[in-house]
């Protein structure tokens, strides 16, 4: 009797442990979930005032850093400095270091880009030559060119004012085509395997463009 009544007893001391355990658990993944929420909205705010700054950079109520002239300017001066009209502007958004922020790209005179990158509260515009970033895919990835004798694809990094490439194809050769030599993540390859690699770039998908008048600025969220 003794027994069964201690048995009882234990059953249900097991009992309870495991609805704890079971509330305890069901309340983790509610707090887990929760916090997910959370930093998503976190999220989405932030990314929101990132666009409104953007927004004001294009529509000239605050200045951007730009990198090469090493000052804070409107957006207007430098199109006036340039004499570069609306209507000869296009621009898309695109993440293009892979870092979950978007960066405004605007192209002019074919192949001349300016890059307006938000990074700790400041946005700095950094200006791309022609040959520098040509073929924009939205993997962030591009085809740039030195020269004759030099191109490749690559990625941009940024930190601060400062940016750099990383080369995932390359090329080089000397005067009449000599001594080419061919290149994929820093290793060297054959001219079929580059071929091969710049084939898989071509067919990634182009960056779509907008034209630069108010309303697509207007619309940027």
């Amino acid at each position: 009797m003794k027994f069964t009544t201690c048995l009882k007893s234990l059953m249900a001391l097991f009992i309870s442990i495991f609805s704890i355990i079971s509330c305890l658990g069901q309340n983790a993944e509610y707090l887990q979930a929760e916090n997910s929420r959370l930093i998503s909205e976190q999220n989405k705010q932030e990314l929101a005032n990132i666009m409104q700054a953007y927004k004001k950079v294009l529509t000239n109520e605050i200045k951007y850093f730009d990198t090469r002239a090493r000052e804070s300017i409107f957006f207007r001066d430098y199109c006036d400095n340039n004499n570069i009209t609306a209507t000869e502007i296009r621009f898309t958004v695109i993440d293009l270091d892979g870092n979950s922020v978007p960066e405004i790209v605007l192209e002019h005179n074919p192949g001349v880009l300016i890059v307006l990158r938000f990074e700790n509260g400041k946005i700095y515009g950094f200006l791309f030559d022609y040959r520098g970033m040509n073929g924009l895919k939205k993997d962030g990835s591009f085809n740039w060119s030195n020269s004759a004798f030099n191109s490749g694809i690559g990625r941009r990094t940024f930190s601060g004012t400062n940016t750099n490439i990383v080369n995932l194809a390359e090329y080089s050769s000397g005067p009449d085509d000599n001594n080419v030599i061919y290149y994929i993540n820093k290793i060297k390859v054959t001219e079929r395997e580059f071929s091969t690699f710049q084939a898989a770039q071509d067919k990634k998908e182009d960056v779509e463009w907008y034209m630069f008048t108010r309303e697509n600025v207007n619309n940027l969220k």
